[in-house]
């Protein structure tokens, strides 16, 4: 166990679970191996209470190290985004750091991510995120660099990655529990008016093992349409201030969701809104979206999604060779 030292930043790391025991004590393995020595609260978040198998594997975590805290998740809905929220309301730290249970941390990932945020006085400090093939979750541009709100808006960045955020710029904000994914509705809204900064390191490791991108939608097509509505609507004006084709790609996600999910008047309704303000007639392209039979949405969407994901990892390991060159 690390020796902890009141001279260097104090971080806190929460790990969110739910019935996964092996893969939950892999995640707590990378945490206790962290080279960093002021991690002061490891908080596992439980949405269960009745698992003995996790109840037992956190006991014996505790015995080997006595920073490890368990907290039911008797506060939020019993989801993703609730049993987030439920450990972020138990960080006592400066700074803290969420690892979901299925993934795993690089061993120098929350030093080396600390020692940037002090040197810079950042409020939050991103790094990469991988796959088990090597593929890069997130956009990165082969280079370490300061990063801000607008980047996220228009896409220079985008995607998963591992973040330390001080609990300040956190603040009162917590994630929405009624929505599945979509957790960038809410770090966007954290993002906004802070210092920040990407380290161009995999720091992340990103389980996809029985992850299907391109059948969730279907199977949650509510779900996915209050994810696009809440972007859509919440960033509306940033979008159309800075990166206006940005907001048609989400207005386009949201018209295939909304056929989908059988919300076509709220859509319609929201393209006509964007484009009265704009009147971009790109912004009317959407509409004939919610023309086409969902089945037939469906098959483009999975097409594209696989020939767009093969592309962009092609393109984002490329850049990462070049940045080592």
């Amino acid at each position: 166990m690390a020796t902890k030292n009141d001279n260097l930043t104090m971080v806190d790391i929460v790990i969110p679970t739910y019935k996964r025991p092996k893969l939950l004590q892999r995640a707590l393995e990378s945490v206790l191996n962290q080279t960093y020595p002021n991690i002061v609260n490891i908080i596992v978040t439980d949405d269960s209470n009745d698992d003995a198998e996790t109840m037992q594997l956190i006991k014996n975590f505790q015995l080997r190290d006595p920073r490890i805290l368990y907290v039911y998740n008797d506060r939020y809905l019993h989801c993703p985004a609730g049993n987030k929220n439920n450990g972020i309301d138990h960080v006592e730290s400066e700074f803290f750091l969420i690892l979901d249970d299925d993934d795993w941390l690089e061993g120098s990932a929350t030093e080396e991510m600390v020692c940037i945020a002090a040197r810079g006085n950042y409020d939050i400090v991103f790094a990469n995120c991988i796959d088990e093939r090597g593929n890069f979750m997130g956009e990165h541009h082969g280079k370490s660099e300061e990063a801000t709100y607008k980047d996220f808006i228009c896409g220079y960045f985008d995607g998963e990655y591992v973040w330390l955020v001080r609990t300040s710029a956190f603040g009162k904000i917590r994630f929405n529990d009624k929505l599945i994914y979509g957790e960038h509705v809410v770090m966007w809204k954290v993002l906004d008016g802070k210092k920040i900064f990407h380290l161009h390191k995999p720091f992340r490791y990103y389980n996809t093992q029985g992850v299907r991108i391109t059948t969730a939608p279907k199977k949650n097509p509510e779900r996915f349409f209050d994810i696009w509505y809440e972007t859509c609507t919440i960033f509306e004006d940033d979008f159309l201030q800075w990166c206006p084709r940005r907001l048609q790609k989400y207005l386009m996600l949201l018209a295939y969701h909304s056929v989908l999910a059988g919300r076509k008047e709220e859509t319609r309704k929201i393209i006509k809104e964007v484009y009265i303000k704009d009147k971009n007639i790109m912004f009317l392209v959407p509409l004939i979206v919610l023309y086409f039979p969902a089945n037939f949405l469906v098959l483009l969407r999975s097409s594209y999604t696989v020939f767009h994901l093969a592309i962009r990892n092609a393109r984002l390991r490329l850049l990462a060779l070049r940045s080592k060159v």
